[in-house]
């Protein structure tokens, strides 16, 4: 069967870029073996704190409290999602690593800091809107 080229606008390929790129950083930073685990690991973290911030930054908006501890729901939802690629599911975005790896120098920098870039911003938006939210009347 012949591998798919990555085509830019469809999300998985977003996401397997992602991977590749944490996958990357964590062989180069320390080439323990764990690095596709810790990429997953990362990604599953950072949606968790990414649709925290959108549901607190909802409630913000609205001035109500959503549930309580709404972020162990979503934890669970997150995780139920990305079982298959913890466990062995990442195997499809191997075939898109040829074409990742075949991308020019500057791309590759510029893709790996926009990827730290977004794991900041959503880490932070988190943290402001958790913040925010814990403010609201119960």
């Amino acid at each position: 069967m012949k591998a798919r080229a990555a085509k830019w606008w469809d999300p998985r390929t977003w996401l397997a870029f992602v991977f590749w790129e944490l996958r990357t950083i964590f062989k180069g930073y320390s080439g323990d073996g764990l690095s596709d685990w810790k990429a997953t690991g990362v990604i599953i973290v950072v949606q968790i704190l990414g649709l925290g911030a959108i549901t607190d930054a909802w409630a913000v908006y609205h001035e109500r409290r959503l549930i309580d501890h709404s972020i162990y729901i979503i934890a669970l939802a997150v995780l139920m999602l990305n079982v298959g690629a913890a466990w062995g599911g990442n195997k499809r975005w191997q075939r898109l690593f040829r074409d990742f790896e075949s991308y020019p120098k500057p791309i590759k920098i510029g893709g790996g800091v926009v990827v730290v870039a977004l794991i900041v911003l959503t880490v932070g938006a988190a943290s402001h809107f958790g913040a925010a939210y814990s403010h609201l009347p119960r």
